[in-house]
């Protein structure tokens, strides 16, 4: 990945917390790739029950970056709505 504005964060951050940038870059590529394999590793949602994501490590927070995760009550109403409309 060679991007200018990755590559001026990774000099930022390094600066920051007194490493070199290249220790910056492998803990941001560490954190993505775990995201990553964990995503890979879900089943598929369409066919997992509510209540089987419930039991599933799927959110993500990084301070001051961002948050992922899985709105578990966004898919139920989806679901909902879709058993109404279509009686699936």
């Amino acid at each position: 990945m060679k991007s200018k504005s990755l590559n001026n964060l990774f000099v930022s951050v390094s600066n920051q917390h007194h490493v070199s940038p290249m220790v910056a870059k492998k803990v941001y590529e560490s954190v993505f790739s775990l995201m990553r394999q964990v995503i890979k590793e879900l089943p598929e949602l369409h066919e997992t029950s509510i209540e089987e994501m419930k039991q599933l490590r799927t959110n993500f927070f990084l301070p001051k970056f961002a948050r992922f995760f899985i709105d578990i009550d966004k898919i139920s109403k989806k679901r909902e709505l879709k058993i109404r409309k279509y009686g699936k």
